[in-house]
């Protein structure tokens, strides 16, 4: 690629920020279908004859667009993709290109409708796209155990991360398998298994030999004991099950030496001191220790610590000292012998049924069903309850067979994945609908980031759920349920890169009040805002101009606000951080540098992910901009990055974002006000976009934004659309989007509007046959 064209890409993909809000109609309507006539007809056909053909004809037309013989829409329909583009070169004022004479407000507006319209009738007819197989993510596998069992999956801190695409790990090109994830999901289901139904209590006696292990300097009695003639210790271990239990250590000694034996026990690593054995073989000490059980192996350690040996005393009995170890035993008292929330909750309304074998039958089917979200197919539930009859015959107690069960329900591919086949005859641009029941899967997913509930379940069922006012009002309910958090945990996380805050450490020599806590209470701010706006339905706009947030006492002190309490309290913000998230110090860390703020950081994150305005990679030995100590006193921020403005590769984008970064300079890298930047100069308060128009500090970029709700509104509802779906947007979505888009600003753009646009769009309804 040539230096001119790069340089022109880059300038194209910086300047959709510059877009001239008058030509942005706050209200914008989606051109009817076959309007592109008489858009052309009535004004677009002059210009684009007058100011565009006169480039763009020939045998090599700049950009293949050849407009020269374009007598009516058709010319460009036949070119969809050629009718996007030049859609938005016009949109961000690209063309017509510098030194040519520009195009009026009113110009630009009906140009751009006719391609708008010519874009829109290209993707009407487009099917509802195709959804790869899915499997769920760490999130939706741990809230779905959650909501079907009522314990929390602790997924082991080796288990794989879950991949990204299109910014989201919910998308299904990108959620690999391997067998080794096969492998963590089977001892995370084990391990869960375990928690919900433990085995009962059996005492296990491990005697010497193959249970008990020693020193060099130790032997067996002819009796199974195990003898340390030295210092040493016998070791063994247990399998145990969370709960309680007691240890029972028998110990005798040979005594010789002015003291009697000593021995210490130590269990998991920690120590239960030293006691004396003063017994003999005929009646052994009996230690017991009571103990508090985890799942997995438990070590114990019973050692000789004070061995004595005078092979010259005159008494042969007083020669030598030394400890035996008769045998070591476990007792269990579990949980299922406690009782649990969790058992009693799987084994809920079948507590009458006087078999207990089938009611474990009758409890792990209907356990199976809610996992795999819809009702058994008879093979699968042959299945289940085979799993159990099977452990049974092969001799496992009823807790086992039980845990077997839930196993194989946790490890199944019918719960781990989503298949989406839809139901019915194809309509006439090859879509099929979404059986009731995969429709409820993606709602609750989307929603909640976790199964169905029993009341979506029963709608599925019913047949109901697939009438667009039964999936509305399914929608509003499920946004005032509490697990509408899972939608700010899923979508938010990563939407607003907070995921990439957990990583994040800034300088603690620069900044050291940063602390783990302090990052979580960021985090949470940003995520209760988000549940905020979700649950009682606020405008989305609030998301960049919330005036009100929640803080605990450490942030609301980060923050320069006195705290009512330590506890999570509602604040009024003072007006110039009234930024809703942009004014979070969760957004303003996370696009900061470990030492220093970064308005190319800051800058590229409103224009990406606030207005949807990606920007390419920066060119090659690009350089960075000077950190050292002396660069920071001597030259201004804005000094140092000049540098980029001047180069031609680099101009473009830096244009865009610079003056959008540095109006958030008046916050530094870890989300505190201030006047003075890190070389003590005054902070810098905005500049000019390339359109000309000027942003003045936190509040001249607030207004700047919401001056395009449009552009927001769309992006965020592309995002949402993304996230739900499972799969980048297309082309052909640009109709589904718009009318996305609309619908909530034509209901005082309310966020359970948008999202009831992406569940009502028929991609999140439908798939494609083919």
């Amino acid at each position: 690629m040539g230096p001119c064209l790069r340089h022109a890409l880059i300038l194209l993909s910086a300047s959709t920020l510059v877009l001239g809000l008058a030509s942005e109609p706050r209200r914008r309507t989606e051109p009817t279908r076959q309007e592109s006539e008489r858009l052309f007809a009535q004004r677009a056909g002059k210009v684009i004859a007058a100011k565009c053909a006169t480039c763009h004809q020939g045998t090599n037309p700049p950009g293949k667009l050849d407009l020269s013989a374009m007598r009516g829409a058709k010319a460009l329909a036949t070119a969809p993709g050629l009718a996007e583009k030049a859609l938005l070169y016009v949109r961000t004022r690209h063309m017509p290109p510098a030194g040519s004479a520009p195009l009026t407000r009113e110009e630009v507006d009906s140009v751009a409708a006719l391609f708008e319209a010519i874009a829109s009738e290209a993707a009407a007819d487009a099917g509802a796209g195709r959804v790869t197989v899915r499997r769920l993510n760490r999130l939706e596998y741990s809230n779905s155990v959650r909501d079907l069992l009522g314990v929390e999956a602790k997924l082991a801190p080796d288990f794989p991360n879950d991949d990204v695409g299109y910014g989201f790990d919910t998308i299904g090109d990108v959620l690999s398998t391997s067998p080794l994830l096969f492998e963590k999901y089977l001892a995370s289901a084990e391990s869960i298994a375990a928690e919900v139904v433990p085995t009962k209590a059996t005492p296990t006696v491990l005697r010497q030999g193959s249970d008990l292990s020693g020193p060099e300097n130790s032997r067996p009695t002819e009796d199974g004991e195990l003898n340390l003639f030295a210092n040493g210790t016998a070791t063994t271990a247990f399998l145990t099950s969370p709960g309680t239990g007691r240890l029972r250590v028998a110990l005798w000694a040979q005594q010789a030496g002015p003291e009697p034996a000593k021995a210490a026990i130590r269990v998991g690593g920690q120590g239960y001191g030293t006691v004396e054995v003063k017994s003999s073989r005929s009646a052994p000490l009996i230690v017991e220790i009571p103990l508090d059980l985890k799942q997995g192996e438990t070590r114990v350690d019973v050692s000789f610590v004070n061995d004595y040996y005078n092979p010259s005393h005159s008494d042969p009995a007083q020669r030598d000292r030394n400890l035996v170890v008769s045998w070591v035993e476990l007792r269990q008292e579990t949980a299922a012998v406690q009782g649990s929330a969790a058992r009693d909750r799987l084994f809920s309304g079948l507590s009458a049924t006087s078999d207990p074998e089938e009611r474990a039958r009758l409890a792990l089917a209907r356990l199976a069903e809610r996992a795999f979200r819809r009702p058994l197919e008879e093979p699968q539930r042959k299945a289940v309850r085979g799993v159990f009859d099977r452990a049974r015959k092969d001799g496992v107690d009823w807790e086992g067979a039980v845990q077997a069960g839930i196993v194989y329900t946790l490890s199944s591919p019918s719960f781990l994945f989503r298949p989406e086949f839809g139901t019915g005859k194809p309509d006439a641009q090859g879509d099929l609908a979404l059986d009731p029941y995969e429709l409820a899967t993606r709602l609750s997913y989307f929603l909640w980031a976790s199964l169905p509930d029993q009341a979506l379940l029963d709608s599925a069922k019913s047949g109901t759920l697939t009438r667009p006012e039964e999936l509305g009002k399914q929608v509003e309910r499920m946004l005032r349920d509490p697990r509408s958090r899972g939608l700010a945990e899923g979508f938010a996380t990563q939407w607003l890169l907070l995921r990439k805050l957990a990583i994040t450490q800034p300088d603690k020599k620069t900044f050291p009040s940063f602390s783990p806590e302090l990052r979580d209470a960021m985090i949470e701010e940003t995520l209760r805002l988000f549940a905020r706006i979700v649950r009682e339905n606020l405008p989305v706009t609030e998301f960049v101009a919330s005036a009100t947030t929640e803080l605990d006492g450490a942030l609301a002190r980060h923050y320069g606000i006195e705290p009512k309490s330590d506890a999570w309290q509602r604040y009024e913000l003072p007006p110039e951080r009234r930024l809703g998230v942009l004014g979070h110090a969760s957004v303003l860390t996370v696009t900061s540098n470990p030492n220093r703020t970064s308005p190319v950081k800051r800058g590229k994150f409103v224009l990406e992910q606030v207005l949807g305005t990606p920007l390419p990679p920066p060119p090659p030995n690009v350089g960075v901009i000077a950190d050292d100590s002396d660069s920071v006193r001597a030259f201004t921020i804005r000094e140092r990055m000049s540098r980029h403005l001047r180069d031609p590769a680099c101009a473009g984008c830096h244009r865009a974002m610079d003056p959008i970064g540095f109006s958030l300079e008046s916050f530094d890298a870890i989300g505190r006000a201030r006047k003075l930047d890190e070389g003590g100069f005054p902070v810098e308060r905005g500049g000019d976009l390339p359109d000309g128009t000027k942003i003045e500090g936190p509040i001249g970029l607030k207004r700047a934004i919401l001056a395009r709700e449009g552009e927001f509104v769309r992006h965020l509802g592309a995002q949402l659309f993304t996230y739900a779906l499972g799969r980048g947007p297309r082309p052909e979505d640009r109709v589904h989007l718009n009318a996305i888009r609309d619908r909530c600003l034509e209901n005082k753009l309310r966020m359970g509007e948008l999202i009831r646009g992406v569940v009502l769009s028929k991609p999140f309804r439908y798939r494609t046959s083919r």
